[in-house]
């Protein structure tokens, strides 16, 4: 009888739990240089149960992504500082939601401008 009795309140209780909803990743990511040390990245949110964003960044299109920041639920755009000028970033962006973080949006890249060199005679 125990066994049973378990058996049934477990089954109850189940029916209660709060289904996991997963959010989707973010829509539209646009990667633009905004100086030889700098790239600006925007997108458009992904639904209502976000909790914030991860920022994921890599330095090939195929290679490691790494998390280089997280954003709180109502910011779609993030200023990544501190880069090398001459060189193509690429990221993607998460959706952090309550029970759980998507799948990675599409893959946006930006090249900082080179640095000017000058010469002196």
């Amino acid at each position: 009888h125990i066994v049973r009795f378990l058996t049934v309140s477990l089954a109850l209780l189940a029916g209660r739990a709060h289904a996991a909803t997963i959010p989707p990743p973010p829509a539209a990511l646009v990667a633009t240089a905004a100086s030889s040390s700098a790239i600006d990245l925007t997108w458009t949110a992904a639904g209502r149960s976000e909790i914030g964003y991860a920022v994921e960044r890599s330095p090939s299109a195929g290679g490691t992504f790494a998390r280089v920041a997280t954003t709180g639920y109502s910011t779609t755009s993030y200023h990544n500082t501190g880069l090398a000028g001459g060189t193509t970033y690429y990221y993607r962006v998460r959706t952090i939601g309550r029970d759980g973080t998507s799948g990675p949006s599409v893959v946006a890249s930006a090249t900082t401008p080179g640095v000017a060199m000058t010469t002196t005679r």
